[in-house]
């Protein structure tokens, strides 16, 4: 039975031996780095349309409208219908993000998602 190496030297492994490493140093201002997380999408029109409403107005923003994928068909299993429906509420909740996103980039502080029955998010700027 061979000992573990523990002692974190590269040369003191046996499977190491013979790998090229690749590490250097470098000064800080070298390192590209990105933000964590996801990256807000900002789209420019309908941030500058949104930040024209008033509080209590509605705006309809036809273009995140869900598609009729997510409307169930007569043959479609219930396990199927099920499973649809939790994709739309997937899409909703994406779509709904994104909006809230746009929304507090064109300085409301706080929106109101209403989906129609056409599946279209109307959203209230509440103050």
């Amino acid at each position: 039975m061979s000992a573990k190496n523990t002692s974190g030297i590269p040369e003191d492994n046996d499977k190491e031996k013979g790998k090229e490493m690749d590490f250097e140093f470098i000064e800080e201002s070298e390192i590209e780095s990105v933000k964590r997380g996801r990256k807000a999408i900002v789209i420019p029109e309908l941030v500058e349309f949104l930040s024209k409403a008033k509080v209590g107005q509605i705006v309809k923003v036809k273009s995140f409208a869900l598609g009729s994928e997510f409307v169930p068909t007569k043959d479609m299993t219930l396990a199927q219908v099920n499973e649809l429906a939790l994709e739309k509420k997937n899409a909703k909740a994406t779509a709904s993000a994104t909006l809230r996103s746009q929304a507090r980039s064109s300085g409301w502080s706080k929106v109101g998602i209403i989906w129609d029955t056409n599946n279209v998010p109307n959203l209230k700027k509440i103050s």
